[in-house]
């Protein structure tokens, strides 16, 4: 039996929930994809996490597990917490849980508006709301605070998860990138654009998919020659939603591969941009409509 059909299986069950328990439908839109978010804390730590949401076959259980930093450096980053929302049928709520690397437990409840979820616990003597507001399928603002009357009171960290599977609807065939330095180069394309590691790599290539037909293949050289020549070009029916997404990790776009920057003001009207990767290689995104 196949995958897709068992979470196909899953989904119906999860679409014909009773009245009382409609609200866990809430979670849908984060079903079957990674969810990554970075930020800073209102303390000026980094805050960075992905997410993967799971339903179980009574679909009363959305279980999640999440990646983040693991040591107080924030250098090793991994499987932090296994986490619990539950459907109580005897109250009509949804409880939640999370248990972390450090043995420590947090627990509360959930909160469902239209299509937003609301989660609120206590958190060393203090009340804390975080707040996944959904804007689309593949893009949550992200605040965590003190929630109270209608306002928040107080903001310790506010960003966006953004769904890692080609939420921006890229298209490119595999291109073969030279590069001195393979590992930066797959941080910036998995960060960036959504790419993988499919796991077939070396000291001398790595290959980063989207999907099956697009791939790129890293190779490794000890110097580069010129390549303000070479350009990829990618296409999607989202640019706005890219330029936003380049803003937030400060990756600068530029009208042509000559570094003329494109006003600001005027990114609504944007039909192409064109940005570096971290050696240089220029990328041309495209409007597709």
């Amino acid at each position: 039996m196949s995958n897709n059909y068992v979470y196909s299986l899953l989904l119906a069950g999860f679409l014909s929930l009773n009245a009382q328990q409609k609200d866990m439908q809430a979670f849908i839109p984060l079903l079957g994809k990674t969810w990554i978010a970075e930020g800073a804390w209102g303390n000026g730590s980094t805050f960075k996490q992905e997410q993967i949401f799971k339903i179980t076959l009574d679909s009363n259980l959305v279980i999640t597990e999440t990646k983040g930093f693991l040591d107080p450096e924030q250098k090793a980053f991994g499987h932090r917490a296994h986490g619990i929302r539950k459907f109580e049928p005897r109250t009509g709520k949804i409880k939640f849980w999370e248990f972390d690397i450090e043995g420590n437990t947090t627990e509360g409840k959930v909160y469902i508006t239209d299509k937003d979820i609301w989660y609120s616990y206590d958190y060393g003597g203090t009340q804390v709301t975080d707040h996944w507001e959904y804007l689309n399928d593949h893009t949550y603002n992200y605040t965590v605070g003190v929630y109270d009357k209608g306002a928040w009171e107080q903001i310790f960290l506010k960003t966006q998860f953004l769904a890692l599977n080609n939420q921006f609807e890229f298209t490119i065939k595999q291109v073969n990138l030279f590069t001195t330095d393979i590992d930066n180069t797959a941080k910036f394309y998995e960060r960036i654009f959504g790419f993988r590691t499919s796991g077939n790599e070396h000291e001398k290539f790595k290959l980063l998919y989207l999907d099956a037909q697009t791939q790129i293949k890293l190779l490794k050289k000890d110097s580069l020659t010129s390549i303000e020549n070479n350009i990829i070009n990618l296409t999607t029916p989202y640019l706005n939603r890219v330029i936003s997404h380049l803003k937030s990790n400060n990756i600068p776009y530029y009208k042509s591969a000559k570094k003329e920057r494109y006003p600001l003001d005027k990114s609504e009207y944007l039909e192409r941009i064109f940005i570096q990767d971290p050696n240089g290689q220029w990328i041309e995104i495209s409007n597709v409509n």
